[in-house]
């Protein structure tokens, strides 16, 4: 059974805030190219995750590890836009998933400028509130506890993404 607009609410939370803060200002810049690296990352941050949890041996992550994906994901879209915008043949790296320490490889001006907005911390925590208010969404609706957590990310992922190229001075055409 396919769930339409339950399986949008975490990506809303995080859309409605981002529009909020001013992080979205008209639609989000789509670049092919960067589809495959999406899904890539999405499918290595997945399996990471349920390695991290196994290991742990507790079936959620607890709000510091949201949060440190949350920074991790803004920091792969930092990455992403920069080396797509220098015409770099690259691929995102998982180093510093679980660690307040992850490597962000930009210029300076973009890394100020990332370092300078708190799209992260605004982002997991308009997270943090949907969590809070959907305690039993996961059990109502048949779903594993890490699918609106991944379903969030993404989209912190395509604000951050949109963030980047913004900087760089890329236009939606």
């Amino acid at each position: 059974m396919i769930k339409t607009a339950e399986s949008c609410e975490p990506a809303m939370a995080i859309v409605n805030k981002a529009k909020e803060m001013e992080y979205i200002s008209g639609p989000l810049p789509v670049v092919p190219e960067l589809v495959e690296h999406e899904k890539l990352l999405f499918s290595v941050v997945a399996k990471l995750m349920r390695e991290h949890v196994r290991n742990k041996m507790n079936e959620e992550l607890d709000s510091q590890e949201i949060y440190l994906l949350f920074l991790f994901i803004y920091a792969k879209a930092g990455e992403t836009a920069w080396h797509w915008h220098a015409g770099d043949d690259f691929t995102v790296r998982p180093q510093g998933i679980f660690s307040e320490k992850i490597p962000f490889d930009v210029n300076k001006e973009m890394l100020e400028y990332f370092n300078g907005l708190s799209v992260p911390m605004d982002l997991f925590d308009a997270f943090q509130q949907w969590r809070a208010n959907n305690q039993d969404y996961c059990a109502k609706n048949g779903v594993h506890p890490a699918l609106p957590l991944l379903d969030a990310l993404k989209w912190m992922y395509r604000i951050s993404l949109g963030l980047g190229l913004e900087f760089l001075g890329y236009e939606e055409e």
